[in-house]
């Protein structure tokens, strides 16, 4: 992200990147208490996760990619969490729910518009 941005783009870029390092760091409490019956779950998800992460780091090129795979991440691991089988650990699942997904969405459509804006006044 280009630090021209302003101030507003910044803290919202700071915001993404915390909730991604939450959401690894979930995962990696995820997978140290998984049960062995749902590993495919929990792979999935990181999928999910690394798609977001993944394009967070392009999103200088691409900045319309984060908010899409923001949303797709959102859905993804909401249906995956919701199906029968899911996360056996409900306090696990009480710390993370949906809000870190929620707050990736909210920050990188922030930033993208934020950007978006400022390209168009140039």
């Amino acid at each position: 992200m280009n630090s021209s941005l302003g101030p507003r783009a910044t803290v919202w870029q700071i915001i993404l990147w915390a909730c991604l390092a939450i959401e690894g760091l979930w995962f990696f409490l995820a997978f140290k208490l998984a049960p062995a019956p749902y590993p495919l779950q929990l792979w999935l998800m990181l999928l999910l996760w690394l798609l977001v992460a993944g394009s967070s780091v392009a999103f200088r090129d691409l900045p319309a990619l984060v908010v899409i795979a923001a949303i797709a991440n959102l859905i993804g691991t909401a249906l995956l969490k919701s199906r029968p089988g899911g996360i056996a650990h409900p306090w696990l699942w009480f710390l993370y729910y949906r809000s870190i997904d929620l707050l990736i969405v909210i920050a990188a459509f922030a930033i993208w518009t934020i950007r978006k804006k400022r390209i168009v006044t140039r």
